[in-house]
């Protein structure tokens, strides 16, 4: 458990610190009419991030004109991405990013099902992983990873991002690229039922050759098992 005792600081407009196991930095907007759904904003990867750069918010200003609660979460754990999990397979910032999301949600009494988890690239993996473990509704995908350790290792090009990646991994290299590599394929093989998925990528983007038509192949075998 990391401790929350040293000072965080909000560096954004209108963002707070949720404080669970771990901090969660948020930025959560009400809806100006009364809503039952709850729309999930995870980051992607920015440019910056591969040069030691920080986290950032996306879809800010894409979202703007969809009237209903919208919370945007920031994919910062000690100082650097985890697609909104963790280190090493430990979970624990998934574990207070969930915190955050139920308390949104009770609060406004919005249920699993109403709840649409948005992303593109990391942000589009977290999106599958969160809507596919916590049973979400729908989820809006643009050009996810789904063997994140092999995308990360191959962007992987400078010292620190090199470092990151290993952090990342945790202690234990193998693992970590089994872990990482399997977070979402491991998810399909376990559920039953799955939330409603709209995808957005090219046919010629490398994301839709190596890691959706395995994803898709997945899920076919599924249906097979499940309606057979």
């Amino acid at each position: 458990m990391q401790s929350t005792k040293k000072q965080i600081e909000t560096t954004f407009p209108k963002e707070k610190v949720f404080f669970s196991d771990n901090p969660v930095k948020y930025v959560f907007q009400k809806a100006k009419k009364e809503s039952r759904y709850l729309i999930l904003s995870f980051s992607g990867l920015y440019s910056t991030e591969f040069r030691g750069g920080p986290p950032v918010y996306n879809h800010m200003r894409t979202l703007t004109p969809v009237e209903t609660h919208k919370l945007f979460i920031l994919d910062s754990y000690l100082d650097q991405f985890c697609y909104y999990v963790g280190f090493g397979g430990e979970e624990d910032f998934e574990r207070s990013v969930i915190a955050l999301i139920t308390m949104i949600a009770n609060e406004y009494q919005i249920p699993p099902e109403n709840i649409i988890a948005t992303g593109s690239s990391k942000g589009g993996a977290a999106a599958l992983y969160y809507s596919f473990k916590y049973h979400f509704g729908k989820a809006v995908i643009g050009a996810p990873q789904v063997y994140i350790a092999k995308y990360l290792d191959q962007r992987a090009n400078s010292d620190s991002m090199r470092q990151r990646y290993n952090r990342l991994l945790g202690n234990d290299l193998q693992f970590g690229k089994l872990f990482w590599d399997g977070l979402i394929l491991n998810q399909v093989t376990r559920q039953t039922v799955f939330p409603e998925l709209h995808f957005h990528v090219g046919e010629g983007d490398f994301h839709y050759s190596q890691h959706l038509k395995p994803l898709f192949k997945l899920f076919n075998e599924k249906k097979n098992q499940l309606y057979t």
